[in-house]
């Protein structure tokens, strides 16, 4: 508070008057208000006269000691203010301090109330912080000659400065709270991880030689300068969540990789933790598989677990339980009827007829009975190749009765296949919403959840496809009647 540190700027305005680079300014406020008023018709500058500046010293003392209501201003030089090198822009000359009509640009520098101006508690503070570098929008550029002159008066090291653009919004408007969260905290609430946000950050108006933007924190320690574009810059919260998914990627490559990583970086503590507090505190949602784990640490290892294969795509844990919500909770029929599955082959050569027959749904038993200790990852790709490979070698020996069998055909065939039982086991495990692999959704779920849940598929398709057939029976018998 600049109010406890009144004495503080009290002090340097004092040695301002000693030495005489200031003066106390006596004049009333109407008097200055006349004096801009007459400076205006006359068309002028609108600055002050000097009128104080030559008020003897004792004198000035004797009227402050009186408690006379006064200024502490800047004399500033004839020359004017001193130029100085911004790192972003050059060196930028300044303004003349005096000009030909007799007035002098002396700012104020201490308040009738004893209280600093902006300029001057900036520059005492800065100074007093041992700031080395100031780094601050464009549009204090203008202000800086006058924090020049003061550094130069008090004999300190002058800062370097950059000045740098305004961050604006899509519509090139200034960025504001109307845009959302515009301060790093709010960001941080929501979930970011602190490194994202920090890449994010430090990626505004800054230019840099390297052709990846994605950066720890250490990197960007080292590779920090003050190489700043000159225009001002777009703000595209797109890029935060495009680093936050790189940044979740590493963090899991660290994890399973034993590489023990630090809080900042560890996504139990940025991810999953946040997750499970947002399920716990949510009294909407209804989480019936993942609740069958039987307490927090087991919920945390299952989210884990989840986030493990899932962290190229998260970017917050609202986001994360909306995209992976049937991994929670399983999907109901009405869920699967409403998005029900295409049983087409596509792209495909012309002449390959498929019509998926009644009993589709049996050949994905073949999954439901792998015994439990073969529950793994090769095994369950293997079951899905000889599903995938007895449907290719099916559709083949009926296309080839009537057209030349060649390798490109059965290639095309066997593409399509695989991405209509692929699309299948998306449909029947999470209602076709997209997400992980089939095998990894299989594996996180287990094998009693997948049994359950190809079961209740098969139900619904056995149906679906019991009324199509009779559908088309009873469109064939309109037909024959109309004929």
């Amino acid at each position: 508070m600049k109010s406890e540190r009144k004495h503080i700027y009290e002090h340097y305005g004092q040695n301002l008057l000693n030495t005489g680079e200031g003066y106390r300014c006596f004049c009333s406020k109407k008097r200055l208000h006349d004096l801009a008023r007459h400076q205006s018709i006359l068309g002028h500058q609108q600055s002050y006269d000097r009128t104080c500046a030559e008020i003897p010293k004792d004198q000035s003392d004797e009227w402050a000691a009186e408690g006379k209501p006064h200024v502490i201003r800047l004399k500033v030089p004839g020359n004017g203010y001193p130029s100085f090198k911004d790192e972003t822009f050059g060196v930028i000359k300044a303004r003349h301090a005096i000009s030909s009509t007799g007035v002098f640009d002396d700012p104020i520098m201490i308040k009738s109330d004893g209280m600093p101006t902006y300029h001057f508690a900036n520059v005492v503070d800065d100074h007093l912080m041992k700031i080395t570098h100031v780094i601050r929008g464009s549009e204090w550029m203008s202000s800086t000659p006058k924090h020049v002159l003061l550094y130069n008066v008090f004999r300190w090291d002058v800062p370097k400065f950059a000045h740098v653009g305004l961050l604006l919004n899509k519509d090139r408007a200034k960025l504001s709270k109307r845009d959302g969260a515009v301060d790093i905290r709010s960001f941080r609430d929501l979930g970011y991880f602190p490194e994202a946000l920090t890449n994010f950050a430090a990626l505004l108006g800054w230019s840099h030689p390297w052709k990846n933007d994605v950066m720890r924190l250490d990197q960007l320690i080292q590779y920090a300068t003050m190489k700043y574009t000159k225009g001002d810059t777009i703000v595209a919260f797109e890029k935060l969540d495009f680093l936050q998914k790189k940044h979740a990627a590493r963090y899991a490559w660290m994890l399973q990789n034993n590489r023990n990583p630090d809080s900042n970086q560890d996504l139990r503590m940025l991810a999953a933790q946040p997750i499970l507090n947002l399920i716990n505190s949510s009294k909407d949602q209804k989480y019936e598989f993942y609740n069958s784990n039987e307490n927090d640490t087991a919920k945390m290892r299952y989210i884990t677990e989840i986030l493990l294969l899932d962290a190229e795509k998260y970017t917050l844990p609202a986001d994360f339980l909306v995209r992976n919500r049937y991994l929670f909770t399983a999907p109901k029929p009405s869920d699967l009827e409403e998005n029900m599955v295409t049983l087409r082959l596509r792209n495909v050569p012309a002449g390959v007829i498929f019509e998926a027959p009644e009993d589709f749904a049996d050949s994905f038993d073949a999954i439901s009975s792998t015994a439990g200790a073969l529950w793994t990852r090769p095994e369950l790709k293997a079951v899905i190749d000889l599903i995938i490979s007895q449907g290719t070698m099916l559709t083949t020996t009926e296309f080839t009765q009537n057209h030349e069998w060649t390798e490109g055909g059965q290639l095309s065939i066997r593409k399509g296949w695989t991405t209509l039982i692929h699309r299948y086991l998306r449909w029947a495990l999470l209602a076709g919403d997209s997400g992980l692999q089939s095998v990894d959704t299989m594996l996180i779920l287990g094998k009693e959840e997948t049994a359950r849940r190809l079961d209740t598929a098969k139900q619904v398709i056995e149906k679906h496809l019991r009324e199509k057939k009779k559908d088309a029976a009873e469109g064939t018998e309109t037909n024959v009647s109309s004929a």
